[in-house]
């Protein structure tokens, strides 16, 4: 039995359904009505489209139809070479908005079906790794790795507020009930103090948990949104364009010094792992496609080499 390189296929969109499921479920277990459930649901699902079109805006992005017509045809050539090697792999084609970024970073970005790349790539003038950078996009576009990212953004934005706000909650409730037990006991001003100091002790520990569950979940999510990243890198790979990403991790630390800042909007998006040990994993997973490209042909194939070429 031949082995097979395994990545997660479809692995997001699962955890979508089963998220946006728990979130129906907890809709009803608090409002009890189906109606309201069916407006939350459908709510949800607005909520995601604003905050991706929110996010297109945010990125400066241009559709491919109003850009330069060379940027354009460039552009679209780029992606049609790299859907054609996907299709070799087994998966099928996937209908893809391809917009251009003003922004200066040698990176691009997906949003739901949106493939935005920012002007620098095209700059550059190098087709293999604009094409590796799209490979890697189209990737998490085929697992829908940003439907499932967004959701779970807002997920943990809710979970935040929902703490946030009970302890603010239980916060007063305790200070007030103090108050009132030392001032029937003692005086009004005795009261007063005492909840005051209490109000100071007990918005202390609020932040403290708040923080808690914030750092708590950011690194959860951090977790999700990386292995997501290594399947994405593990897929470019399979479509043969190791050497480019290894390539553009190099020119990425040439640029250190002379470094693009850029804005809020990316770096929330730009959540990879470390260019080392992307740079691990590219190596060996050349190694694995070469040895089961000399099993299945019964050819040489050297280490890193591109197995497309």
């Amino acid at each position: 039995m031949k082995r097979k390189i395994f990545f997660a296929r479809g692995m997001s969109r699962v955890a979508f359904v089963l998220l946006y499921i728990l979130d129906i479920v907890g809709i009803y277990s608090v409002t009890g009505d189906v109606a309201y459930t069916a407006i939350g649901a459908t709510g949800i699902l607005m909520i995601l489209a604003i905050q991706m079109s929110v996010s297109l805006l945010t990125l400066k992005a241009h559709s491919i139809k109003g850009s330069p017509y060379a940027d354009a045809n460039y552009l679209q050539s780029c992606m049609e070479t790299v859907i054609n090697r996907s299709e070799t792999v087994g998966r099928k084609r996937r209908k893809i908005r391809l917009w251009i970024s003003d922004n200066e970073s040698l990176n691009c970005y997906t949003v739901g079906r949106n493939i935005i790349v920012n002007r620098s790539v095209l700059r550059l003038g190098d087709r293999t790794i604009l094409e590796a950078l799209l490979a890697h996009e189209y990737s998490h576009v085929l697992n829908y790795d940003s439907y499932f990212a967004a959701l779970l953004e807002m997920n943990l934005f809710i979970g935040l507020c929902i703490v946030g706000l009970s302890l603010f909650g239980a916060a007063v409730v305790i200070v007030l009930m103090m108050a009132l037990l030392f001032g029937l006991i003692f005086s009004s001003w005795v009261g007063f103090t005492a909840g005051a100091i209490f109000g100071k002790i007990l918005k202390g520990g609020c932040g403290l948990v708040s923080r808690a569950f914030y750092y708590i979940s950011k690194a959860f999510s951090a977790f999700l949104y990386r292995r997501q990243e290594y399947e994405a890198d593990r897929y470019t790979a399979l479509l043969g364009y190791s050497r480019a990403m290894v390539n553009l991790f190099r020119l990425e630390e040439r640029m250190e010094q002379h470094a693009v800042q850029v804005s809020w909007i990316e770096e929330l998006l730009d959540d990879h792992p470390s260019n080392y040990r992307r740079t691990v994993q590219f190596e060996r997973m050349e190694e694995e496609i070469a040895k089961l490209e000399k099993e299945r042909q019964g050819y040489e194939i050297k280490p890193y080499e591109n197995p497309f070429s």
